[in-house]
């Protein structure tokens, strides 16, 4: 089995990413360029793929998708920092969960 993350390297996401791990699947995480990849990274896996990409970027999103051919999505990824600027927070957390919805539309492998 394949999954695809958004927001593993999250608190969230990186539990969620070893367990999916120690369960056996493929693990492919969406994570922007600046993101640190070092826990994960240590956790010393040929299972676990990185697809640099941005919520707010539909085509970064699919084209990991489209990569990864997963069996599932998991959308764990969110801004949740106060300081943000309220554009920040929309941006994120409500465009990019509708990029993320409207890649799985594409992507034949996830099971729907």
């Amino acid at each position: 089995m394949i999954a695809f993350v958004t927001g593993g390297t999250g608190h969230v996401g990186t539990a969620l990413v070893e367990v999916l791990l120690k369960r056996g699947y493929e693990v492919h995480c969406l994570v922007r360029r600046t993101d640190i990849l070092t826990h994960l990274k240590s956790l010393n896996s040929s299972k676990l793929f990185f697809q640099f990409g941005d919520l707010r970027s539909p085509e970064s999103i699919l084209e990991g998708m489209n990569v990864a051919q997963p069996d599932y999505v998991f959308h764990v990824a969110a801004a949740v920092s106060w300081w943000a600027p309220w554009r920040v927070f929309y941006d994120i957390n409500v465009v990019g969960t509708r990029n993320v919805v409207e890649a799985i539309e594409k992507i034949t492998s996830v099971k729907k």
